[in-house]
């Protein structure tokens, strides 16, 4: 029954199979399907698959310095990243050796061969599809993305409407840290291909494990190392497109979306330079479209000298109004009211006279923690 379905569902995809792989939404419709079938073969599979729930986690939090708040809200865009140049360097290496294991887990089951096909897809599949990425948080205080991504605390948290964000033409999930998860997520979708593998014709049997395979490869940027699991990233994804042009350059293309309207474009790639001396290459992804309600919060870093009022200007200035503070004045007058809703401070222990400890709990957490010498109590 289950071969059937799959079948079924791989012949009636013949106009998706014939897009380009570069298109970042269409593309993944038969990806979507697949997972929707990877359901039926066990109930546990929702729980691997990268599938993020906005109703538990509504807003989401990127860490920023203050001038990065500053041209995200001004030029109501967010950049995407070449996944091989983000902090971690074993992007994409952790979650093959996963999908490494996950194949010799099911070897006896599936066949050398077939594993041999798959993996031979996957391994190059950033020659055809290159995974750009975003990263957010679900949690808007946590110390070390406070330091690692906001200016080591002097900058700020902006807290973005999930639902709004995954109306855009992207990829959006949580990371999976579990490194067990991240197998069985393997295990269950090499079990479920080789069974639509194995009712296709010879002739379709390459190009269904090149286009699934090509996809399902994408979601290895949503698996990570468990060290990093303190940071409860979300990221957002879009595949941009490899490629030669006549002259045998390499080129780097985006072929546009399928979700809501603004983001739906063709966007131009660009270049700039790393901290490292290396080259970048990113896409800006607008959010004008989402309108005023796509920032919900503001989380002002433990080492920032913003008092809120100079952050709410900025984001009325910039349409962004509706995402205000919400706490004890900080102004005098009646001029900003309004637009004192969603502003918060950071209250992580990074021990700075403006900001009061919460409980006596994180005072014992602070003198246990490492910090900047000129951070040390003497």
């Amino acid at each position: 029954m289950i071969r059937q379905r799959w079948r079924k569902l791989w012949l009636s995809q013949e106009g998706t199979r014939r897009q380009s792989l570069s298109s970042s939404g269409g593309a993944y419709l038969f990806l979507r399907a697949v997972e929707r079938e990877q359901r039926t073969l066990t109930r546990d599979a929702q729980e691997y698959a990268p599938t993020l729930d906005t109703e538990q986690h509504p807003v989401l939090y990127h860490y920023c310095s203050t001038s990065t708040f500053l041209s995200v809200i001004q030029r109501k865009c967010l950049w995407l990243s070449d996944v091989n140049t983000m902090n971690d360097f074993g992007e994409m290496h952790w979650s093959y050796d996963r999908f490494i294991e996950a194949a010799n887990a099911v070897m006896d089951r599936v066949g050398r061969e077939f594993v041999e096909l798959v993996d031979e897809v996957i391994s190059t599949s950033q020659l055809r599809l290159l995974p750009s990425l975003c990263a957010f948080s679900t949690d808007g205080d946590v110390l070390s993305q406070w330091r690692a991504y906001a200016d080591d605390g002097a900058g700020v948290a902006i807290g973005f409407n999930a639902k709004k964000m995954a109306t855009l033409s992207i990829r959006i999930a949580p990371v999976e840290y579990s490194q067990e998860k991240q197998v069985e997520h393997f295990c269950t979708w090499l079990l479920a291909t080789h069974e639509v593998y194995g009712t296709l014709p010879e002739k379709e049997k390459k190009e269904f494990i090149f286009k699934v395979g090509t996809f399902f490869s994408l979601d290895r940027a949503f698996y990570k190392n468990p060290a990093f699991s303190e940071e409860k990233e979300v990221r957002i994804l879009r595949a941009l497109n490899p490629g030669l042009d006549d002259d045998g350059q390499w080129t780097l293309t985006d072929n546009g979306g399928s979700g809501e309207t603004g983001s739906r474009k063709k966007l131009e790639v660009q270049f700039r330079a790393a901290r490292n001396g290396g080259v970048v290459s990113y896409v800006e992804l607008p959010l004008g479209g989402l309108g005023a309600e796509a920032i919900t919060e503001i989380v002002i870093g433990p080492r920032s000298h913003n008092n809120g009022n100079e952050v709410s200007m900025a984001l009325s200035a910039a349409g962004f109004g509706r995402c205000a503070y919400d706490g004890p004045p900080r102004h005098t007058g009646e001029a900003f009211g309004e637009l004192f809703s969603r502003l918060f401070s950071a209250r992580r222990p990074y021990r700075d006279h403006r900001y009061r400890l919460r409980t006596v709990r994180e005072a014992r957490v602070y003198d246990e923690l490492p910090r900047p010498r000129h951070l040390r109590r003497r």
